[in-house]
């Protein structure tokens, strides 16, 4: 490689606040009642959150309402730094309580109660996939009490009592219920217990990450990009166990989508079918057609390759998968993959319609043989649908082909949810932009045997509520329920979970834009210190790897290495910055583009006359370490300190440790060799060499 493509793998840490930073003093007045914001503070900030185990999208909290509406439910979670643990809250509200209170028929501000907490120590959340039960009283849920093992839970909300559906020694990775049948899957967490006494180890095919650790991590450890944990079905009808399944002779495997949260499972309404994903058991030459989402860098499906179908290969296609559990028959119900293990990222699930018959399927590619013509064969081979399926024929009706093109990405626009109105028998793609923003929406309803497209909903079809609540949340903004009657123009404050916000001094965050010296607008979350001086000129540190404009900035967009207004509170601005343009990721022009967004937000800061130049400090994680130690060998002058966390610098090292047999098959080669420009040594790329077939792109 050429020399301007080589920098050196280098560490620098460096205590930010020590180094360029003065305490904190207080001004007089109202500032002398407040104390200054810690990392305390953001550890034990409460968080209304919306998680569930089958979504693997980052949707925002809401009110989850009963089915009589007589009641609903907010999920708060938070840190407790004395135990080291994480806790989660269900609280239930009374609707009618808080009716009464928007439409002043009570005075007193409705209190909730908390149904059931748990807290248990682990990188994963500690509660998951809260659901209401048909009959009202009844919820569900996954949750981690006490131990890395998360099991399934039924609370009554008028007892209070909780009864435990599966064993504490049994991982839980999803689960549905419809009337008496339960179904659930486990998580197969065998390891090895010990090493083996053979000092000799056979090497071939093996990277070095698997022979430094060759051990799979510990149930606490799995992380949300551990892919490939097999797990097994259990379902439950009338109190009883069914027997396990298998499919083509073998026990039925479960694995979860690429890079989401668990595998769906979704039950009819009479209980006697499942729909979930397994691995497809072979690989049909034409699958090769369909084309991965090209920023992803994945390759094409190899159907002659023995690794395309490995338990181990985090990327192995899966189908959706119809069970009957009377006669414990299986069948895939298309003859394609789900788009999410092709790098298109966006939920995975199936809801079915009332008749038992009828299903819809999100995320999934189409048999291009099926296509009407070459422009219909072209739309199926690069982007993934929601399609409808009769389950007694298998025959599909797409409804929607998603928003994943490359093309689109230049938009900065991907599918953050997509939900499912079963009385309307309505299904909604939810679009956001990079950074968060909310993009509009499209919504088909199924209408005489077809979808059609409609925006908005007939008033007659609306929910008879006068009763409009949301979580208000902003990055200036704390999580607060709001609410109001239809009409009014103005909402009321219901709860909020973090009334210790009103004894901290809080400095002000604002969306922040400046342009580079090639008149790109770049832009980030600015942070000022609660005393801000504007006749000082502060030290800066700039947070990488983007922002969420509908999360409150405590920290930054990630925890890990962040400290946001902790850092504000010791006199510190903190600018939380996007990340370079798509178009120049895994390119040589990627840490270029970096450089430009941090010279260009120092020298704009600069000249606003908010900070000094000369006491600029960096935080890479994960991707963004790559550019923090770019920026580090290119331009050394440019930060006093810099700290890069868990993270890529895409170094030599990091290319040896992996290899074609790796679960990444190879992609973090890919890249590195994309990124700096070539292989380190050799004229043929590693990967080209040691994979049959493959050729970088």
């Amino acid at each position: 490689m050429g020399t301007d493509r080589v920098y050196s793998t280098c560490l620098v840490i460096t205590i930010i606040t020590g180094m360029f930073c003065t305490p904190m003093a207080l001004l007089g007045g109202e500032m002398d009642r407040l104390r200054p914001f810690t990392v305390r503070d953001s550890i034990e900030l409460s968080h209304i959150v919306g998680f569930s185990g089958s979504d693997e999208s980052r949707t925002g909290p809401s009110p989850i309402f009963s089915p009589d509406r007589k009641w609903f439910l907010l999920i708060t979670s938070r840190g407790m730094l004395s135990s080291n643990r994480t806790e989660s809250t269900i609280w239930l509200f009374d609707r009618q309580a808080v009716s009464d209170y928007l439409s002043k028929k009570a005075f007193a501000k409705p209190s909730p109660k908390p149904i059931a907490s748990v807290s248990a120590t682990s990188n994963m959340p500690v509660l998951t996939d809260v659901r209401w039960l048909k009959d009202s009283r009844r919820i569900a849920f996954l949750g981690m009490n006490g131990s890395p093992y998360q099991q399934l839970f039924i609370a009554d909300v008028e007892s209070g009592e909780i009864t435990t559906v599966t064993r504490r020694d049994a991982y839980v990775s999803a689960y549905d219920i419809s009337g008496d049948t339960i179904a659930y899957t486990v998580v197969n967490t065998d390891t090895p217990t010990s090493e083996s006494d053979d000092p000799w180890v056979s090497v071939r095919g093996r990277s070095l990450w698997s022979l430094l650790y060759p051990i799979p991590p510990k149930l606490e450890d799995i992380k949300l990009s551990e892919l490939t944990y097999a797990t097994t079905l259990h379902v439950i009808s009338n109190g009883r166990e069914l027997p396990a399944l298998t499919l083509v002779g073998k026990p039925l495997k479960i694995f979860r989508p690429g890079w989401s949260a668990a595998p769906p499972l979704s039950l009819s309404p009479d209980g006697k079918f499942l729909i979930t994903v397994a691995p497809s058991v072979n690989i049909p030459q034409r699958w090769s057609e369909y084309e991965p989402w090209d920023h992803v860098f994945m390759s094409r499906l190899k159907p002659e390759d023995k690794w395309t179908l490995a338990d181990n290969n985090p990327y192995k296609p899966l189908q959706f998968l119809l069970v009957n559990l009377h006669t414990g028959q299986m069948s895939y119900l298309v003859d394609a993959p789900i788009g999410r293990n092709f790098g298109y990222i966006a939920p995975v699930k199936a809801f079915w319609l009332d008749d038992n018959r009828r299903a819809v399927l999100t995320n999934t590619l189409i048999p291009m043989d099926t296509a009407g013509d070459e422009m219909q064969a072209n739309q199926r081979r690069v982007n993934p649908a929601v399609v409808a399926v009769d389950i007694s024929n298998h025959t599909l009706q797409p409804i929607a082909f998603f928003h994943a093109s490359a093309q689109n990405e230049e938009k900065h626009q991907r599918v953050t949810e997509i939900s499912w109105s079963q009385s309307r028998e309505e299904v909604t793609i939810k679009y956001s932009g990079a950074n968060g923003e909310n993009r509009p929406s499209e919504s088909y309803r199924f209408r005489s045997g077809e979808w059609i497209a409609t925006s908005t909903t007939p008033p007659e079809e609306k929910p008879k509520d006068t009763l409009e609540l949301w979580v208000d949340e902003s990055f200036d903004r704390s999580p607060t329920l709001l609410g109001r009657t239809k009409g009014e123009a103005t909402a009321s404050a219901i709860w909020n979970p973090n009334p210790q916000l009103g004894e901290i001094a809080l400095g002000k965050v604002s969306l922040y834009h400046w342009k580079d010296k090639d008149g790109t607008i770049w832009s980030g979350l600015l942070a000022l210190p609660p005393d801000y001086d504007d006749r000082r000129r502060y030290p800066l540190v700039i947070q990488t790897h983007s922002y969420d404009v509908n999360s409150y900035f405590a920290d930054g967009v990630f925890s890990t290495g962040y400290a946001g207004r902790a850092l504000t509170a010791r006199e510190i601005v903190v600018l939380q910055m996007q990340d370079p343009d798509t178009k120049d990721r895994f390119t040589l022009k990627d840490g270029p583009s970096a450089v430009e967004g941090f010279e260009s937000a120092i020298a704009q800061l600069t000249q606003d006359r908010l900070i000094d130049p000369h006491r600029v400090g960096v935080i890479g994680f994960s991707y963004t370490c790559f550019h923090t130690l770019y920026t580090l060998t290119h331009r050394p002058d440019l930060f006093a300190a810099a700290t890069i966390n868990d993270g890529n610098n895409w170094s030599y090292s990091q290319y040896i440790l992996r290899s074609p047999d790796d679960p990444d098959k190879g992609s973090w080669q890919r890249v590195s060799e994309g990124m700096n420009g070539g292989v380190p040594w050799g004229g043929v790329s590693q990967l080209d060499a040691a994979v049959p077939g493959f050729q970088s792109r």
